[in-house]
């Protein structure tokens, strides 16, 4: 999105200065064409409702918005009243045309493009890729987590105390999701073989923690109980489905990236965490907290380590031709 914005401030900006190229009116979802359009005298903005931080009229419906509700602010980015002769273009106080330039987007196009992610990941051929090899590592105290098994004891069992971060002895950290933030080209993402399953065993989710390609999920229940697992991005639903009875097995799309928290709504105390991935440069620590990331092309990035407890911790990292990275992460509680 911050690209086709500034193209288009970029269209703008080169306008002739005899009539506009474009002629119309901005309708393009988010704030940062809004912002860059400051720059340029004379463009009446039609945003999306409600647009945060704006003053506008009360909601209208534009046809060169595709009939959507929208918000005409108030005043133009320059002070002028919408729909007057300054901006109109007729009448003794009108600007000229190139103090008029506007865009007109098809309702289909911003639609469509609002909704990609910036900077979708490529996959292309690597040359003299190198490998992120480490340890993630977390020195301060163990923490956990009282579970009170409140309903269907003869199936669930009395839980025990959880540990909200597995530490080895060496302070290794197991179960830490590893990977490269905004990489945006290098080898395919492949589909595993065993296509991946979160399932609920004794009132838990197992894997408790996993990576799976963005696609899709399979939600088991290996219970005699109704379970119902739920998964969250940030705070939207990604999917929520009832598991009445044992054996059930439904697969569930996944269509963006990101941490997932997975929980049952019938059985408060279950959790799990699943990282849906759009490239292949992941990886899921083992039990004394190594992990290696490898075929990675050659450049800077940054290195993100998750765990449930502690957060983010972001790292640079530069990875050169055909070489070996070592890397530690120390994982500290914000």
């Amino acid at each position: 999105m911050e690209c086709l914005s500034a193209a288009l401030v970029e269209a703008v900006r080169r306008a002739p200065s005899g009539p506009p190229a474009f002629l119309g009116t901005v309708a393009l979802a988010g704030g940062g064409f809004i912002a860059e359009a400051k720059r340029f005298p004379g463009v009446e903005v039609i945003a999306p409702w409600p647009l945060r931080g704006l003053k506008g009229r009360k909601p209208m419906r534009d046809v060169a918005n595709g009939g959507r509700v929208t918000q005409r602010l108030s005043r133009t980015l320059d002070g002028s009243q919408p729909g007057s002769e300054a901006m109109s273009g007729r009448g003794p106080h009108a600007r000229p045309p190139e103090r008029r330039i506007a865009v007109r987007l098809a309702a289909a196009l911003a639609l469509t493009l609002s909704s990609l992610p910036a900077g979708a990941y490529e996959p292309a051929q690597v040359i003299d890729g190198g490998t992120i090899a480490g340890k993630v590592v977390y020195q301060g105290e163990v923490a956990t987590r009282k579970v009170a098994t409140t309903k269907d004891k003869e199936v669930c069992g009395q839980m025990p105390d959880q540990s909200l971060i597995v530490v080895g002895l060496d302070r290794g950290v197991q179960d830490a999701v590893v990977y490269l933030k905004d990489i945006q080209k290098g080898k395919a993402l492949q589909k595993p073989t065993a296509g991946p399953q979160i399932d609920n065993v004794k009132c838990r989710f197992e894997p408790h923690v996993q990576v799976v390609p963005v696609g899709s999920i399979v939600i088991v229940n290996s219970d005699p109980i109704l379970h119902n697992t739920h998964a969250f991005l940030g705070k939207q639903t990604v999917f929520n489905q009832a598991l009445p009875t044992k054996g059930t097995r439904i697969e569930k799309p996944i269509k963006r990236p990101g941490m997932m928290r997975i929980e049952c709504d019938v059985h408060a105390w279950m959790l799990a965490w699943v990282y849906a991935a759009e490239h292949p440069y992941y990886a899921v620590t083992k039990g004394d907290g190594t992990f290696s990331i490898p075929d990675v092309p050659p450049g800077s990035y940054t290195l993100v380590a998750w765990q449930e407890y502690t957060g983010e911790t972001e790292v640079p990292v530069t990875v050169k031709p055909k070489a070996r990275t070592q890397q530690i992460i120390e994982l500290k509680k914000k």
